[in-house]
């Protein structure tokens, strides 16, 4: 083991203190493993303590950070929704998101083309397959 190892930013393990939220990145130095804090352009870091487990006592593992909010899982949704319906015959109701009022997308994001049938299922269907991806 080097005593000096910084992993490159794609393979960072990210960590978060349990007490004061602070967001750092598994690391050696002088041959120990530490998280170095993330701050831009300083290397300030602290030595990782472990239980009788081996678990981190101080720090716990960050989840990957979320690449979409709700607004864009529902413009996804009425995207799909939108060719549904050309599918299904019903033309005359093609909209651009952006032309529906507020009130109308912040329905959509809450409650989607409406309540029961297949525009509904397909709407659900694309909640649950981009909630892994989405921010609370």
């Amino acid at each position: 083991m080097t005593a000096d190892w910084d992993p490159k930013p794609q393979e960072r393990q990210y960590v978060r203190h349990r007490m004061t939220g602070d967001l750092g990145w598994l690391v050696t130095r002088d041959g120990k493993e530490c998280v170095r804090y993330d701050r831009p352009n300083i290397d300030h870091h602290i030595a990782v303590r472990r239980d009788d487990k081996g678990l981190m006592v101080d720090w716990v593992d960050e989840k990957p950070p979320a690449p979409l909010n709700a607004h864009h899982v529902a413009m996804v949704a009425f995207q799909t929704d939108q060719e549904l319906l050309r599918h299904l015959g019903e033309i005359g109701k093609k909209r651009a998101w952006l032309d529906m009022r507020e009130e109308e997308r912040h329905r959509f994001i809450k409650e989607g083309p409406g309540v029961g049938g297949i525009r509904h299922d397909v709407w659900l269907a694309v909640q649950q397959a981009l909630e892994p991806y989405t921010k609370a």
